[in-house]
């Protein structure tokens, strides 16, 4: 006798081809008390759980006096009794809606002004008329979180930015600048070879107000562009200019005059979220203002960041990321966030490092890294951010500026570009694109995938979805067969199967969309399946254990 023989093998092919398809479930609740140390293991891999720690193991009197410094104002999440979390992993409310407006309305009566009512996560907004009412809140068994307001966070719209005056603003003239951010990306090229320029969905701006004190040419016509109305709120109070900047990275029109954005046909939308002249931090307005994103929103975008050393999200974040959360996996909108100023290897960028969002770097004129901070998971793509044209001066004037809160807009508005060529992609699709044909800058760290190149994603092909799937366990001599379910590519297949039992020496076997073996000898072997469609290959591979063969010991064969 000998150890492990090699198979016998005997391939036949067959054809079957099956299309797959991603199925979206949402968890049920567990009727049970939370277990603790399962909340530990959770809070170490999801984010949102380690924040939801955060606020419930701060001492009273730490947590009371950050509710007292926020001006008594609190976002409280709900949940359902005996489960760990009101939210689900991928955004969905776990508490019914009878017991929402129940947990809202008691929550209201302990209030002195109710500031916000979510409706696509369960939480609410309100200024306490008791601060010590927080301490008792966050003990009750239908309480997910309480997290006290805080403005200690700076927005990047805040640092590394030139006021409209210093940023050699100009009249509009003609003929319209395209700008070298645009041509870089090669965004014209996508307008001129597929005729696409934003036009479906809508692009949906968080920053502060677009100035409307004049003309805003480059910015008509609108078509529908307007404040997103979060009615009642302080922080809409403040009107200024940095938003103007951002948004005509992205959508400045195509008119002859001034400069042209990279979507310069897409709908667009913005909310307010600075926090100057505010009553609450940009992360809690934020996260209203995506709750309250119109029913056309494709794409949203954030030129704001946290420069935190620590790579815990900050507590305060607990709603945006839900809401962040609700919209990527519930909405399918695509989030993008910029990464600061600093250049800085330990500063951590929140919303931009979380998987749901699209963290956005610096670039130069030759592709060189630049501007943005770096700390491991900053960073998925990067954008040009030197001299970037923007509009200024009331809307109606033109010059430069650089920074990430110029390279994220171009990013946007190239999803809207994608969006519109490809509508019926998913988010993780569209971000495969960008990713997969970015130009490399030499360091992933700093600087993602690279360089976006918007033409490349453009006519990028996704390799097909492969499944390859058969028994996994064969106890008994006979013929067995394993089929390669394919989908994806432009749905004609070609196959090349393989087989191995030490996973380095690959022996060719069948071409066929199925595999049939005879197996008569006990083996631990594995088979892996290449499809290829319209020039792009996927691949998967199944492990297959041979134990028992007429009765023989596992490692011996009779």
């Amino acid at each position: 006798m000998h150890l492990r023989s090699r198979l016998a093998l005997a391939a036949i092919a067959a054809l079957a081809v099956s299309a797959c398809s991603d199925e979206v479930t949402t968890p049920t609740p567990a009727a049970r008390a939370p277990d603790e140390a399962a909340l530990s293991a959770a809070a170490q891999a999801d984010p949102a759980m380690q924040m939801r720690a955060g606020l419930r193991g701060r001492p009273d009197d730490a947590f009371l006096a950050e509710v007292r410094e926020g001006g008594d104002i609190v976002t409280v999440g709900f949940r359902p009794e005996g489960s760990e979390r009101g939210v689900s992993a991928r955004g969905a409310s776990l508490v019914p809606r009878a017991a929402a407006l129940q947990h809202r309305a008691y929550v209201e009566r302990l209030a002195q002004e109710v500031i916000f009512r979510f409706d696509a996560i369960p939480a609410i907004t309100v200024r306490l008329k008791d601060p010590a009412d927080a301490l008792r809140l966050r003990k009750l068994p239908w309480v997910d979180y309480v997290a006290p307001n805080t403005r200690l966070l700076t927005p990047d719209q805040a640092e590394g930015t030139l006021s409209p005056s210093d940023a050699g603003c100009a009249p509009l003239s003609s003929p319209q600048t395209l700008g070298w951010n645009v041509t870089r990306i090669r965004a014209d090229q996508v307008w001129a070879q597929h005729g696409v320029r934003g036009s479906l969905g809508e692009l949906y701006m968080l920053d502060d107000a677009i100035d409307v004190d004049g003309s805003l040419t480059e910015f008509t016509p609108n078509n529908n562009g307007s404040s997103v109305g979060v009615s009642g709120v302080p922080y809409n109070q403040y009107t200024g200019s940095h938003g103007t900047l951002v948004l005509s990275v992205a959508v400045a029109r195509d008119n002859g005059v001034g400069m042209i954005g990279v979507a310069p046909s897409a709908t667009y939308n913005y909310a307010n979220v600075s926090t100057q002249g505010a009553t609450t931090g940009w992360e809690t307005a934020s996260a209203w203002a995506i709750n309250a994103n119109p029913a056309g929103t494709k794409v949203i975008t954030m030129s704001l960041s946290t420069k935190i050393t620590s790579s815990s999200p900050p507590s305060s974040f607990t709603a945006l990321l839900d809401a962040i959360r609700n919209a990527y996996y519930q909405r399918g909108q695509i989030i993008v966030a910029s990464t600061g100023n600093q250049e800085a290897s330990n500063l951590y960028a929140y919303p931009a490092r979380w998987s749901e969002v699209v963290g956005v770097g610096g670039s130069n004129f030759s592709d060189g890294w630049v501007h943005n901070n770096y700390a491991p998971g900053n960073v998925e793509v990067a954008a040009p951010s030197v001299s970037v044209p923007v509009v200024c001066k009331n809307g109606d004037m033109v010059g430069t500026n650089s920074g990430t809160s110029f390279a994220t807009p171009a990013v946007a508005a190239a999803f809207m570009l994608l969006h519109e060529k490809h509508p019926y992609e998913s988010n993780a699709q569209l971000r495969a694109r960008l990713r997969n044909t970015a130009v490399p800058m030499g360091n992933t760290q700093k600087s993602g995938s690279g360089r976006i190149d918007v033409l490349a994603a453009i006519n990028y092909v996704h390799p097909p979805v492969v499944d390859l799937v058969g028994p996994g366990y064969i106890t008994q001599a006979g013929y067995y067969t394993w089929d390669a379910m394919a989908s994806g590519g432009n749905g004609s297949y070609t196959y090349q199967w393989y087989w191995t039992n030490d996973n380095v020496n690959w022996t060719p076997m069948g071409n066929g969309s199925s595999l049939s073996m005879y197996i008569n000898y006990n083996d631990y072997f594995t088979l892996r399946v290449d499809v290829t469609s319209n020039g792009v290959t996927g691949t998967d591979s199944h492990p297959v254990l041979v134990e028992w063969i007429n009765n023989c010991d596992p490692y011996y064969y009779c």
